[in-house]
């Protein structure tokens, strides 16, 4: 089997690729541990069981029904995950029938039983590129655990790594210009139209109207008291001078007319 290190990486990588928008990190945390825990069975190992139990490593834990029952797991968390209900089931499916897929590329005897309980048969792909990695850490901690570190960095770290930097790139050519990282494109929005990004764009709101002051008043008066023309709906000609709100005690102010 690989190491812990690395029954994580696709699960992570695959979140890092979709973006946190898509994939929250409660769910990539709960997707990386989806993929090691497959590795339980190997406490068959101290129970006394012999490779052939289904309930010894890549036995029953590795097959896709219980990859589907761990997706069913994060389905029913999805709330707690903060995520949708369809990601929260894939991206542990995916996860933890990757961790039987690393194994069956790796130079053990044994193959992985991913059709359990219909079939008990144990597959393994016809190319093992990746060193099986020792159990004891006395032998992980050797010239042995290194070289398994090196084939999976080769074959499993460095592709994952090359889909989250095509993944990156991707995205940064269909973002919309001058637009927050980690936001999609989006086509123009129209006023009123909602966005997933950003709160609902109004119209822009109207200015506050003028007051009309009338340059008949004079003395203590100017510049603050409202000219009686307008209440009563009336503009002479001579009355040509505004003041915005907000501005009395500052003059009248001519708009030009």
């Amino acid at each position: 089997m690989p190491t812990i290190f690395t029954h994580p990486i696709p699960a992570l990588a695959l979140a890092a690729g979709l973006g946190k928008n898509t994939i929250s990190p409660r769910l990539a945390a709960a997707a990386a541990v989806a993929a090691i825990l497959p590795d339980l069975d190997t406490i068959g190992y101290h129970l006394g069981m012999g490779h052939g139990a289904l309930a010894v490593h890549r036995g029953a834990s590795h097959s896709l029904l219980a990859a589907v029952l761990l997706g069913c797991v994060g389905l029913a968390a999805s709330r707690s995950l903060r995520s949708k209900r369809l990601a929260a089931f894939l991206l542990p499916t995916v996860s933890a029938a990757s961790h039987g897929l690393l194994d069956a590329m790796t130079t053990g005897r044994y193959g992985v039983a991913f059709f359990w309980p219909f079939d008990q048969t144990r597959y393994s792909l016809p190319w093992h590129p990746i060193q099986i990695s020792p159990l004891s850490p006395g032998a992980f901690f050797s010239e042995r655990g290194l070289a398994v570190l090196l084939s999976e960095m080769q074959y499993v770290w460095l592709p994952c790594l090359l889909f989250v930097l095509l993944c990156f790139v991707f995205r940064a050519l269909c973002r919309e210009p001058g637009s927050k990282p980690g936001t999609a494109a989006r086509y123009p929005r129209r006023p009123g139209d909602p966005d997933r990004h950003g709160p609902v764009l109004l119209p822009a709101k109207a200015a506050v109207p003028a007051r009309v002051l009338c340059p008949a008043r004079s003395g203590r008066h100017a510049g603050r008291c409202p000219c009686p023309h307008t209440s009563r709906g009336l503009r002479p000609e001579g009355c040509g001078y505004l003041q915005q709100e907000g501005e009395q005690g500052q003059g009248p102010r001519s708009n030009g007319m």
